[in-house]
Formats: C-alpha cells, sequence, structure tokens
C-alpha cells in the first residue's frame, strides 16, 4: 500500500481504472485525504489511503440512490496491485460553486427518513466508532511526539475530558438514524438546483444532531456565510442550533479535527501554522481567526 498520494502509485490506480472503462486521459486531482480523488472523463476515481472496503461503499451507495436519496451513480469498485478504488459518475455542478443549503437539507432529511433495519446487510458502525474521532488516542500519539507543549497538550486533554460522554450521550437517544457523518460543504454538488450528496465513507448510527453539528460552526470556525446553516434547517425542517447535545457533538467535531491536524503538522511542517491557528481558539482567544480546511 501506498502512503502517499502524489508518490505516481495512485496517479497509476486511477488511470487504470478509467482505461477499464475505455476513458483515456491523465486524471486530474482533486483532492487529497482519505482517498486520493481525481477527475477523468466522465468518472470520479477514489483511490483508497487503506483496506476500506471500497465494495461494500459502492453497494451502499446503490441502495441509497434506490431508496431516493441524492448521490452520484456508483460504477464499480477494482483493486489494481493491492490497491483499491472505487469509480463513480462526475457530477458537473452548472452553478458558479454556490451551494443550495436547503436543498442539502432536503438530502440529508430523506437520509434520515430511511430505517435502520433496511440497512441491516452492511453492518453500519455507531458514530463514535469513527476512528478519526478517537481523540484519546491521537492525544496520546501527540504527547508521545511531542507534538505541542505541554500546556498545549493539557488544553486539549482538557476539552477532551469535557466532551468524553458524547458517545454515550449519542446512543441514548431517539430517534436514532443513519447519518452521512459528514456533513459540510465539500461534500455536497449541485447538479441544477439539487444538492448530490457525496463522500459516504463516514456512514454511521447516530442521533440528527450528529449530521448538524459541522454545520452549525461553519460560519464562525470555517468562514461560512452566516446563513449556511439556517438555509440547511430550513430544508431539513428542524433545527438544533439550541440543542444541547447538538452544541456538544459541535465541539467534538471541532476538537478531533483540531488533534488530527496537530498530528500531521508533528510530520509535516505545511500544517504547522493551521495547527497553531486552531490552538487559539482552544486556548480562548477572543481573536480566534477562522480555520482553513487541510
Amino acid at each position: 500500500m501506498y502512503v502517499s498520494g502524489m508518490d505516481g502509485i495512485s496517479l497509476s490506480v486511477a488511470s487504470e481504472a478509467a482505461q477499464r472503462q475505455g476513458v483515456q486521459g491523465t486524471p486530474q486531482l482533486i483532492r487529497s485525504g482519505a482517498n486520493d480523488v481525481y477527475s477523468v472523463g466522465e468518472f470520479i476515481v477514489r483511490v483508497s489511503r487503506s483496506e476500506a472496503d471500497v465494495g461494500r461503499d459502492i453497494a451502499i451507495v446503490a441502495f441509497l440512490k434506490l431508496a431516493g436519496v441524492p448521490v452520484p451513480e456508483p460504477v464499480e469498485a477494482g483493486e489494481i496491485d493491492g490497491v483499491r478504488y472505487s469509480l463513480w459518475e462526475y457530477v458537473r455542478s452548472h452553478q458558479s460553486g454556490s451551494i443550495d443549503f436547503r436543498s442539502f437539507g432536503e438530502g440529508i432529511r430523506a437520509l434520515h427518513a430511511l430505517s435502520i433495519d433496511s440497512f441491516a446487510d452492511f453492518d453500519i458502525p455507531w458514530c463514535d466508532e469513527l476512528d478519526w474521532l478517537n481523540v484519546d488516542h491521537k492525544l496520546a500519539e501527540a504527547r508521545s511526539v511531542q507534538a505541542l507543549s505541554n500546556e498545549d497538550l493539557e488544553c486539549l486533554e482538557a476539552h477532551a475530558d469535557r466532551l468524553r460522554s458524547w458517545g454515550e450521550r449519542c446512543r441514548s437517544v431517539d430517534p436514532l438514524v443513519i447519518c452521512h457523518g459528514d456533513v459540510h460543504p465539500q461534500n455536497v454538488i449541485m447538479r441544477d438546483s439539487q444538492a448530490v450528496i457525496i463522500d459516504w465513507d463516514t456512514i454511521c448510527v447516530g442521533p440528527q444532531q450528529w449530521d448538524h453539528a459541522a454545520l452549525m460552526t461553519w460560519s464562525d470556525r470555517w468562514g461560512g456565510a452566516a446563513s449556511d446553516y439556517g438555509d440547511f434547517a430550513e430544508g431539513y425542517g428542524e433545527s438544533f442550533k439550541s440543542d444541547p447535545l447538538a452544541m456538544m457533538l459541535a465541539e467534538v467535531r471541532l476538537l478531533a479535527p483540531t488533534v488530527n491536524l496537530v498530528l500531521r503538522a508533528a510530520g509535516d511542517q505545511r500544517f504547522t501554522r493551521e495547527a497553531e491557528l486552531r490552538m487559539r481558539y482552544w486556548r480562548n482567544d477572543p481573536d480566534a481567526p477562522p480555520w482553513s480546511a487541510q
């Protein structure tokens, strides 16, 4: 398995995957994260950095499409030289990059209306079982590599302790729903007037609030428009802006990416400045600036 999406291996996999569909041309890297995502011809190729079950991902999205959730057309899953990939319809936005958050909310509402039992064949995890949310383990790793000063590590550990009950609280909520798990503007594309929801790697079981939490802080922490969450909630049919659990989960969804970024910064100085910016927020700096997605 490769380490970096820019070492040529994932590009080669994306190119061969497209050729298997009769498409020639050089894949263009869109973004790199848990997957390296390329566009080529009429397809999106997602090259996995892990042993993820890409066939399961395709099957889940095919099921969602049949159930009426706005998703891209799944094409196929495969493996080339031990590297797994999935192939998808390339949804080309016909707008100027703007997102209709009301339509986005309507799409998530359609997801939440599906019964958990209908996903029994897919072994969907709980929201608190996702690896990127294992803050305690990652903070221990950050301490072992001295990723931050002791003072800053103690600051993050104190916030982790304060939020520790979030998983237990999520499991006790009624109703529980199937959640996308990562609802934010980078995971939606506009097809005409409809929001198409992409990147279903973090699909999980949780409370409705889990899929609202990230957008609740989108304007003040990530530089989004002040109206984004309100529009999303209007499309969804309910706002959780003052809900105690949703407010707690919004903090969880800020703390986890901070800790993950701190670890990345420990091995790559390109992320050092962003890690410092985020720490200003956790130190309660009243002038803490918005963050950048990494």
